[in-house]
């Protein structure tokens, strides 16, 4: 807004299996929020990645194929 405030949203990275992670605040603009269900999260966080689909799409828009986010891309 004008005054200077952003929108945060809190997003929890684990970084073990002990299920410890940590949890920053980041502008909500530059969250991508997956097309994941909240069951298909927690395997992917209980199984310590092992479950996690080779593409993940971003949630609100449909998805074309140049859309996608290859997990190995991920990282900047």
């Amino acid at each position: 807004s004008d005054d200077g405030d952003e929108e945060l949203c809190s997003v929890y990275v684990p970084t073990n299996h002990l299920y410890i992670g940590d949890i920053f605040l980041v502008n909500s603009k530059d969250v991508i929020r997956p097309n994941l269900s909240i069951r298909e999260g927690i395997e992917i966080i209980v199984s310590g990645g092992m479950t996690m689909p080779q593409i993940i799409s971003p949630a609100e828009r449909t998805v074309r194929q140049s859309d996608r986010i290859p997990l190995n891309r991920m990282s900047k």
